[in-house]
């Protein structure tokens, strides 16, 4: 389902970035495509287009990048920074979309557009908490700052990361109160708990799109996979995902919540030098019986 992750700190929060989220020639050789501004927040500070790093690095610092000051009023030492929407595909997805080049570009649209539409929906729901005059609720503020990344592939194993085709939205914990004409910390524990409900809006829209492509759709435990793609397929290219799933089996490890902690602490580091045409013939060789 839908993961959403809070930082942990600012550093971290700043890595996001820095750590090769924004490497360029997305199309034919990266393993990310460059990030993008999301959000009426976002364009109300004048933030529209590919993600600056300064401009980044300045949020995650609770910094209006327009002014130069203070963004939000408070600014404790444990500040919440923001949150990491992780946003998932079925693997024949990226299957398809690594084999069959020509239509490469397609799906990638499909899945974008399906992505900052179902975000759309979360904006709507985005909410500050209102504590003036004895008062303790929330209110609507219907604007976010996002940032938005695309990848190709998943963590390594064993030194070579398998295609993943998947989407990271970070969401800043800043929202304007247009009732008290100010930026504030955003509550998004409703949006939390409503992850399931968004991740499904989001595969239903993928599907949608994919159906009109041409793709032929089989529902799959509340998810889907693409028709003609076996299971076996599947599995030689879900690596990390049995990695993860074999070690929470030896730990006694059965919530999502501990495989989702398991998942980051297990990884490797990202390949960085390796593009999509470098992996490609190590993915292909797989196909051959036995591999």
């Amino acid at each position: 389902m839908l993961r959403i992750v809070q930082s942990a700190s600012v550093g971290q929060a700043k890595r996001y970035y820095s750590e090769g989220l924004t490497r360029e020639g997305y199309y034919s050789e990266g393993q990310e495509m460059a990030g993008h501004w999301g959000g009426r927040g976002a364009a109300a500070l004048g933030l529209e287009g590919s993600i600056g790093k300064e401009a980044f690095a300045m949020l995650c610092d609770n910094i209006n990048p327009v002014t130069g000051g203070n963004l939000t009023q408070r600014m404790k030492a444990n500040r919440r920074v923001g949150w990491d929407f992780n946003w998932n595909l079925p693997k024949s997805v990226s299957l398809a979309y690594m084999w069959r080049k020509e239509e490469r570009e397609a799906i990638l649209g499909v899945v974008v557009s399906s992505m900052r539409a179902t975000m759309g929906d979360i904006e709507n729901e985005m909410a500050t908490r209102v504590r003036k005059g004895g008062r303790d609720e929330l209110r609507k503020t219907k604007n976010l700052i996002s940032a938005e990344f695309i990848h190709f592939t998943s963590r390594p194993v064993d030194g070579t990361p398998d295609m993943n085709l998947h989407g990271h939205i970070y969401v800043f914990n800043s929202t304007f109160d247009p009732v008290e004409k100010q930026w504030k910390a955003a509550e998004l524990s409703e949006i939390i708990a409503n992850a399931g409900y968004y991740q499904a809006a989001f595969l239903m829209r993928v599907a949608t799109g994919l159906r009109e492509l041409g793709f032929e759709i089989e529902a799959k435990n509340g998810s889907f996979e693409l028709a003609g793609i076996p299971r076996s397929l599947i599995e030689k290219f879900s690596r990390r995902a049995k990695a993860v799933e074999a070690k929470a089996k030896e730990l006694g490890i059965t919530t999502a919540e501990g495989r989702d902690g398991l998942a980051a602490l297990t990884r490797e580091k990202k390949v960085k030098d390796a593009s999509i045409s470098d992996l490609e013939p190590i993915w292909w060789q797989r196909l051959s019986p036995g591999t």
